[in-house]
């Protein structure tokens, strides 16, 4: 993807063009890790309050934020947020036990 209408381009530089697609990974991996744990809160039998309920440090809240860093790009951040488990180092430290 490299023009837009009449064969003009679509990026100013290659600043602009790496901001795009990093933000375009952004996206793709946010619908990704979406989709992961809606599977993982169906296996469960949870919801997200059951998320908020349990507590931060829950095995199966790790099992969760472990298999999110396998297969996505999302951050310890982004990972202890969605899933309550607390700041990022503490989601780190759950993911290396």
């Amino acid at each position: 993807m490299n023009r837009g209408d009449r064969w003009e381009p679509i990026f100013f530089d290659d600043q602009d063009r790496v901001l795009f697609m990093d933000t375009l990974s952004e996206v793709c991996g946010k619908t990704e890790a979406e989709r992961i744990v809606a599977e993982e809160l169906l296996v469960l039998g949870w919801d997200s309050r059951h998320l908020q309920a349990r507590r931060k440090g829950d095995p199966r809240k790790a099992r969760i934020a472990l298999r999110l860093r396998r297969e996505t790009t999302m951050t310890r951040a982004w990972i202890g947020t969605h899933l309550h488990m607390g700041s990022p180092g503490h989601v780190n430290c759950l993911l290396y036990r």
